[in-house]
Order: C-alpha cells, then structure tokens, then sequence
C-alpha cells in the first residue's frame, strides 16, 4: 500500500537501485485482493511541531489484477489534539484504478469532504516513462512530467521482486495523484531479512499472512530535487509477498504516527487474466 496516510502525504503505500519498472525483475506471486484497518496512534513527538496526541483510522481495500487493473479505495480518519488551541480532524478519501496494459493511472483524491479539496484526473505513460497529466477537477488542465515513473502498485511489485532477488535497497521515481495531481516522489527503500510467521499483531497471524514471507521496509519520500535533502516523511511496514502491508510507522522528523493493523479480509479473487 502506497498512498495518503496524512492528509497531503502519498497513501499511500515502498544492493540494487531502479529508476524504471524494467530495471527489477518481476514479482511473480500475484497479489491478493483484501480489506484492512489499521488504527492510528501518536508514537514518538518531539519539539513544538508535534501534536499532543492523535486518534484515526485507516481503511484500505484493494483488487484487480494485471488484465483488469488494479483498484484502490482508502479513507483516512485522523484527529489531531495540539497541547494549545481545538482539536483538527481530517478526512482523506482516495480512489485510483491502475491499468497496466495502458500504463495509465486514473485518480481521484478528496481532502475536505464533500467537494471540497477535490482532485480527479488521470496519468498515462508516454516514451521513456514520461507522464503526461490531464486533471478534471477543481479544473480542466495538462501537465507533463520527465520520467520514468512508477505508478503504486507497480512498484510494489518491483520492490518485491528486490526483495525475493536478495537486494538490500531499492528505488524508483514514484507518482501516485496525490496532492495537487501534479506531485512526484523521489523514494528510496532499505529491505530488511526475510521472515515468516511471529508478526506482532493479531490481524497479521491470520491466514493467510501467518505464512506468507515478508520482509521489512523502510522507505524514504523526496519531493525536493537536487542537493543534499532530508526527506519529506519516512514509512517503515513489513511488506508481504502478497502486496499486503502490515502494520506501519510514519516518521515526519518532529513526530512519528503508528498504525497498528487491526482487521485483516481476504476478498474474492479477480478472474484470472487469459
């Protein structure tokens, strides 16, 4: 899972270094359509930016497969208490549908309820990876962005086949629609040893994640380019074989956000391609 877990951040969901798809072998282990939740809580906060507490909830669900693309759904329910001032809620709502056959990636992303803070479109592929961008809400408009780029799922899948391949670090060009729909990631991944079974979570001993391998993942977001950079938020999960993230932790440098996952749902397969 990549995408916007706060508000304004991608999901969202994460030694060899690729910048294009074709760089990493191929996940061959097909992922599993399913629904998860996973409860927010406030984990380390440090100095004045640092909220003091946070309550929320992610709820993700995910399916499709290569012939029919990949659909996401994900709502994000956070509160945010401030040692001075009212509480903030936020409430992040996100769709994509990801067509690999078509290199595209359509989009839709809600940050305000309702209408408010709307933003649709769709991102396909062109020569060499570039991206060209056509948004449909708040307004009609073009863009275009250098690549190669990775949309989420796929790199998901080529992050994976890092990891089944032996390698201890991996990166790539990420877009996703988050933001404005004109946002790119630089990422960058350190893949841990592989394991099975012993997850610390209850939703996670469950068939079939208890003996699904997995491997641990922290990977770093860029949005600045060029220089010596810190990164714009950290994400550390394991990442499962079969596309699940377990339970995660966000570092944003001032504080870090822990989401514990707490349901786990396998759902109907899709129709196998062919």
């Amino acid at each position: 899972m990549k995408i916007l877990l706060v508000a304004g951040a991608a999901a969202a969901l994460f030694g060899v270094a690729a910048s294009a798809a074709s760089a990493a072998p191929v996940a061959s282990t097909p992922f599993i359509a399913h629904q998860a939740a996973y409860a927010l809580k406030l984990g380390r906060g440090n100095g004045m930016k640092a909220p003091a507490s946070v309550d929320g909830l992610i709820l993700y669900r995910f399916s499709g497969s290569a012939c029919a693309g990949y659909a996401t759904t994900f709502r994000q329910v956070t509160r945010f208490e401030q040692s001075e001032g009212p509480p903030r809620t936020n409430d992040e709502r996100v769709t994509t549908l990801e067509d690999p056959a078509k290199g595209e990636l359509r989009f839709q992303t809600n940050s305000g309820g309702a209408a408010g803070g709307l933003v649709a479109g769709s991102a396909k592929k062109g020569a060499g990876g570039a991206l060209d961008i056509r948004l449909t809400k708040p307004a009609p408009g073009d863009a275009s962005l250098a690549g190669p780029f990775e949309f989420p799922t796929e790199q998901l899948q080529d992050l994976i086949a890092a990891a089944k391949a032996g390698k201890t670090t991996y990166s790539a060009r990420l877009y996703d629609g988050s933001d404005d729909g004109k946002k790119s990631y630089d990422t960058f991944a350190i893949i841990g040893a592989r394991k099975v079974g012993g997850a610390a979570d209850p939703a996670e001993r469950a068939a079939p994640l208890d003996t699904t391998p997995r491997w641990p993942v922290t990977m770093s977001y860029f949005s600045a380019v060029g220089g010596d950079r810190a990164p714009d938020f950290t994400m550390s999960y394991d990442l499962y074989e079969n596309g699940v993230t377990g339970s995660i932790v966000i570092d944003y440098g001032d504080f870090t956000i822990v989401g514990r996952m707490v349901r786990f749902e396998p759902l109907a397969p899709s129709k196998p391609c062919g």
